[in-house]
């Protein structure tokens, strides 16, 4: 495949699908919604928790969590979480490569539901957010999101 092909393959995937207003609408809220959730409550907790630990030593929730599961490499693979959730849930707020972010998230939150059940915690909220996850995975960023503007034809979906 070209490069002309893979560009076509890529804005075709990142392109929002066409929608009724109230749809478009609907799709934003819950976008900006899950993407506030997940940046606010989860990414930025989760990196003050890191640079508590590089900057003194403090003992990191997280890095225990990860390890407790065996996971290699605990504190590389809580900072990787770490940052996949703070950096994916600001680009879900802002609607920019949603699907591709979602699909991240996914499965990072994916291994939230591991961790959960593994430690023996409720794994609802972590549920929740990856069936909220993979329907943005599925649906895009919608017409209210940079995707939109960077996406889609001058004039909306039908030019």
């Amino acid at each position: 495949m070209d490069s002309q092909g893979i560009f076509s393959v890529v804005s075709g995937w990142l392109q929002p699908s066409a929608a009724s207003g109230s749809v478009d609408v609907a799709n934003a809220l819950f976008r900006v919604s899950l993407g506030g959730l997940i940046f606010f409550v989860h990414g930025v907790h989760k990196l003050r928790g890191a640079l508590a630990f590089l900057r003194s030593g403090q003992p990191w929730a997280l890095e225990k969590e990860v390890a407790e599961i065996h996971v290699p490499y605990p504190f590389a693979s809580a900072l990787a979480a770490t940052v996949v959730q703070f950096a994916g849930g600001f680009l879900l707020i802002l609607g920019l490569a949603t699907r591709p972010v979602a699909l991240v998230l996914t499965v990072t939150l994916g291994v939230a539901i591991y961790q959960n059940v593994a430690t023996r915690r409720d794994p609802q909220l972590a549920a929740l957010y990856v069936l909220g996850v993979a329907t943005l995975a599925i649906w895009g960023g919608g017409r209210y999101s940079l995707d939109a503007l960077l996406w889609l034809p001058v004039g909306g979906p039908h030019s």
